[in-house]
Parts: C-alpha cells; sequence; structure tokens
C-alpha cells in the first residue's frame, strides 16, 4: 500500500471515529463515547474533535474537572485549539472558576481571530461575560 493510500486510510478512520463517537454521546452512551474518543486522540492527537468530543462525553458522565483536563490537553497537543479553550472557558464558569473563565474566553477569542475563525469569534463574544 503506498503511502497516500495509507493517509486516505487513516484519514477515513479519523473520519469514522469522530462520527462514532460524536452519535454515541448525542444518544446518551457516554462511556461507550469516551472509549471512542479516546481512541481518536490515540490515532490523531493533533486533531481538536477528539479532544473536543473527549471532554464532553466527560461533562455528560458529570466528570467536569476530568472534562476539564482533557480540553486543556487538546490547547495544547491540537494548538491552535480556539474550540478547545472555548469549551474550557465553559466548563471553568461552570466549576465557578469565574476568573481563569474569562481568560481561557479572551484567548478562545484570540484564536478565532487570529485564524479569521469569524462565525466562532462572534460566537465566543457572545458568550463572554466579562465584557
Amino acid at each position: 500500500m503506498s503511502d497516500a493510500s495509507l493517509a486516505g486510510v487513516r484519514a477515513d478512520a479519523i473520519e469514522a471515529l469522530y462520527a462514532t463517537a460524536r452519535w454515541l454521546l448525542v444518544h446518551g452512551q457516554t462511556r461507550e463515547a469516551a472509549a471512542t474518543a479516546s481512541a481518536l486522540v490515540r490515532l490523531a492527537p493533533h486533531d481538536e474533535r477528539g479532544w473536543l468530543t473527549l471532554g464532553a462525553a466527560h461533562e455528560a458522565s458529570s466528570q467536569a474537572t476530568v472534562a476539564l483536563e482533557m480540553y486543556g490537553v487538546g490547547r495544547v497537543m491540537a494548538a491552535p485549539a480556539p474550540r478547545c479553550e472555548l469549551a474550557r472557558a465553559r466548563a471553568l464558569a461552570s466549576l465557578g472558576k469565574h476568573a481563569e473563565s474569562r481568560l481561557a474566553y479572551a484567548a478562545a477569542a484570540e484564536m478565532a481571530n487570529g485564524l479569521g475563525q469569524r462565525a466562532l469569534l462572534e460566537l465566543i463574544e457572545n458568550e463572554r461575560t466579562d465584557r
């Protein structure tokens, strides 16, 4: 198999894992979603979607602290990762860590702006409580 073929298989596997993890999460199968997202982050640690899904699965399982850790790892491994930083800001706010949450919102906005992601920047700005 050629390198191009292997890359295609890998890309297909990444998409399949992501789609499966999201489906499981949407259908309330949080343990299975977390396991699938864990496989995704092992296969593609630089893909922000895996970290987001893994964090969301832990949040849905009432494991906010673990979710916060997953978003934090994701923001480093998949950098720049404005969606992980946004999820991190939300998780911090839910834990009552408002000063840290404001900093995370600001960092997410800076990343989104730097990447030219206007829709994401608008979402962040609408959510921010420090304005």
